[in-house]
């Protein structure tokens, strides 16, 4: 928004957040000093910000590893675009998986199942219904 205000988009063909896109933000000049601060301190902000990041995933590396969780974190984790924070999140998300009797109920927690009209022998069938754990339900489809 920052850019945006000051009337500068990015180039076309550069990707958001990219070693060139860093490079084009690093060499970005504006007239006025004070403009030119508030803007390197937008991109320190975002450094120290990434750097928090980092911080956050050893950390929750090594408590999932000590976890009494972790053989749980580390089946989640099998199937492509489950990473480790994902799964620890979902982990904590449900807790203990054996609640739930059967893949539905489990799916119905997370707001997962279909919505369904139904009058006599009609049958229509909607977007999901959205009830339960939002939280679960995110990280569910973002690893989808």
């Amino acid at each position: 928004m920052f850019l945006l205000r000051h009337g500068i988009r990015k180039p076309d063909g550069i990707k958001d957040w990219g070693e060139p896109y860093r490079a084009w933000l690093r060499s970005l000049e504006f007239p006025l000093r004070a403009i030119q601060m508030a803007f390197q301190e937008y991109l320190i902000v975002v450094k120290e910000m990434e750097q928090s990041v980092c911080r956050l995933d050893v950390e929750v590396h090594e408590v999932a590893r000590d976890s009494p969780h972790g053989p749980m974190i580390q089946a989640l984790e099998a199937p492509k675009g489950v990473k480790e924070t994902a799964a620890v999140t979902i982990v904590a998300k449900i807790g203990d998986f054996t609640r739930f009797s059967n893949p539905e109920k489990l799916m119905a927690y997370a707001g997962l199942v279909p919505r369904e009209y139904s009058s006599g022998s009609e049958t229509r069938r909607g977007s999901v219904t959205e009830t339960g754990s939002s939280c679960l339900r995110w990280i569910l489809t973002e690893c989808a």
